[in-house]
């Protein structure tokens, strides 16, 4: 019995310094942690920070904030082209970029705030070979009213002028749900044609806008036998320069590209 003892008592004491042994894994007694061959760090740009993330795979989009901001993702690139997906493998040191885009809230105030220091209407009109243009925008209260014509004199005959004219009336931000009438208007010696046509939507498709036309007069007593559908034709083709121009001319001192029509659409400003 006491040989038993004394075996047992030899059984514990081995098994208590296995123990104590197998958990001490350096002179702190804590369990170091886990480190890996590369690092990813985050550029918020301008974002409140992330830190760095030593590890073989993130799982999630790291979160960062910016005012006035909202974040669109992470990219390889400082131009932010090559975008990262998550969960994301880590083979390599490298960085990650944030990209932002301006909160439609704070683009709008951007744009009332300018407007309002130009009595809320700006005009601009040049000529460019054949082609004159007329830009006109105004804005009431959170409406936007966009005003474009072109106007198409031929080079071999001064009688031949072609002439488009939109009125667009939305809400900033929104032009899905934009209303307007277009009118197209054609001089050819003593023949006219003379086309007017209303719309209540838009959407893009592609890289085409996209009407729903109601015509609401044609007349033509030209030879060129016009119908309603080749005016419609002809109002959709030119309804993409009208809605280009507006993201791309300056009026005043403001470049439109920053105040874009639809702000779904892929030409808003990012950082």
């Amino acid at each position: 019995m006491k040989k038993l003892s004394i075996v047992l008592v030899v059984l514990l004491s081995f098994t208590m310094l296995f123990g104590l042994t197998a958990c001490k894994n350096d002179d702190s007694g804590e369990t170091p942690p886990i480190t890996y061959p590369y690092t990813v760090t985050f550029n918020a740009n301008g974002g409140s920070a992330v830190e760095s993330k030593n590890t073989d795979v993130i799982l999630y989009s790291p979160t960062s904030i910016k005012e006035n901001y909202i974040l669109e993702g992470w990219y390889f690139d400082s131009q932010k082209t090559i975008p990262a997906q998550f969960p994301l493998s880590v083979d390599s040191n490298f960085t990650l970029y944030a990209k932002w885009k301006e909160t439609l809230e704070s683009m709008t105030k951007r744009f009332r705030d300018y407007m309002d220091t130009v009595d809320n209407r700006l005009t601009k009109e040049y000529v460019s070979g054949n082609f004159s243009y007329n830009y006109e925008i105004s804005t009431i209260g959170k409406f936007i009213t966009y005003m474009w014509q072109q106007k198409y004199t031929s080079s071999t005959d001064s009688s031949y002028i072609e002439t488009y004219t939109y009125s667009i009336h939305f809400e900033f931000g929104d032009f899905i749900t934009a209303e307007g009438g277009v009118t197209y208007n054609l001089k050819n010696g003593s023949n006219m044609c003379t086309a007017s046509s209303k719309f209540y939507s838009a959407k893009m498709e592609g890289n085409t806008w996209l009407l729903n036309l109601t015509n609401t007069s044609l007349n033509n007593t030209t030879s060129l036998d016009y119908t309603v559908g080749d005016i419609e034709v002809k109002i959709q083709g030119t309804l993409l320069g009208a809605l280009n121009d507006i993201r791309s001319i300056g009026l005043g001192t403001v470049n439109f590209s920053s105040y874009i029509l639809d702000y779904n659409y892929s030409y808003y400003p990012t950082i």
